[in-house]
């Protein structure tokens, strides 16, 4: 399966979804003027990953602001890598939040309690 990899931008965020090399990541800001436009590949390559998915999914996420609409894409997202859970796979989410951002920290917990997916919870400064 070819990887997905997509530069952040100054509204979008970098996208790294590497199947062979294990490697999944979302960071960075999300305001794309077009939101599903952006994220439409992404939506694509994560369908075709739960097909074959790998034994164990680590999921990064270090997110400094998104948009209510990227808020829904990323749930979107975290519901697919919960799909795999569901089929007896490991999947972790690894929330990177700035320390004194307790919102982000709040969303992330919100988003574990949505999806039923195990977060791990990295504060930095």
């Amino acid at each position: 399966m070819q990887a997905l990899i997509i530069e952040a931008q100054d509204d979008t965020p970098r996208v790294i979804l590497d199947k062979e090399n294990n490697m999944f990541e979302l960071s960075g800001k999300s305001l794309p003027e077009d939101v599903l436009k952006f994220y439409q590949p992404v939506y694509e390559w994560l369908n075709q990953y739960i097909l074959s998915p790998n034994d164990e999914t680590i999921f990064k996420l270090k997110i400094d602001y998104f948009n209510s609409a990227s808020h829904k894409a990323i749930n979107y997202m975290l519901e697919i890598l919960a799909e795999i859970q569901q089929k007896g796979k490991k999947v972790e989410v690894k929330w990177h939040y700035l320390t004194e951002d307790e919102d982000m920290l709040e969303t992330g917990h919100d988003f574990e309690e949505l999806t039923g997916l195990k977060f791990d919870f990295i504060g930095y400064v």
